[in-house]
């Protein structure tokens, strides 16, 4: 599950930037059943093993009670015990969709690249609206099933079209873009 849990940082580094829009990141932890919540801890307890969980603990809880209720408590545990092994498509796709409803990736990603000094509050806004869910799971999802996280023309030219917009000249540059 340790591919899992690095998703943030890897598409951090597969696109440059990234973010997503406002959709993500507002749901709760779903009602489980007793089998079903012994598994969400297992999970979630998983995640913990390499102490690189992106979110805060209550993102962490729904994640893994988003999974577990969308793959069943039998599948949750065999996903947990993968550790960073490639997800079949059917089950990235869940986790993708655990994730984006539980997390706002696109404020994680722009705080984290806010963070070093080198891009202001007002681009990493625009770059948070720049980029939809759609954008960021399409890139998790290759990454989830060991498939190639480059993105295609229309990724690669909706990137370089959100950067030049959002980006000053001294910021493309910090990124390596000027």
């Amino acid at each position: 599950m340790r591919k899992f849990l690095m998703t943030v940082a890897i598409l951090a580094a597969a696109t440059g930037v990234a973010a997503c829009g406002d959709d993500g990141g507002s749901a709760s932890a779903p009602a489980l059943s007793a089998e079903e919540q012994k598994a969400a801890d297992a999970l979630s307890a998983s995640f913990d093993e390499g102490d690189d969980f992106p979110g805060t603990d209550a993102e962490q809880k729904c994640v893994a009670a988003q999974v577990v209720k969308s793959v069943g408590a039998a599948r949750a545990g065999e996903l947990a015990a993968l550790d960073g092994d490639d997800l079949e498509a059917a089950d990235a796709k869940k986790v993708v969709e655990a994730m984006t409803s539980c997390m706002d990736l696109g404020k994680l990603i722009v705080d984290e690249i806010s963070a070093g000094g080198d891009l202001s509050e007002k681009s990493a806004a625009c770059l948070a609206k720049a980029f939809d869910n759609d954008f960021v799971s399409r890139i998790m999802l290759a990454e989830f099933t060991g498939g190639d996280a480059d993105l295609d023309a229309d990724g690669t030219k909706k990137m370089l079209e959100a950067m030049t917009k959002c980006l000053s000249a001294d910021e493309l540059k910090a990124f390596g873009a000027g």
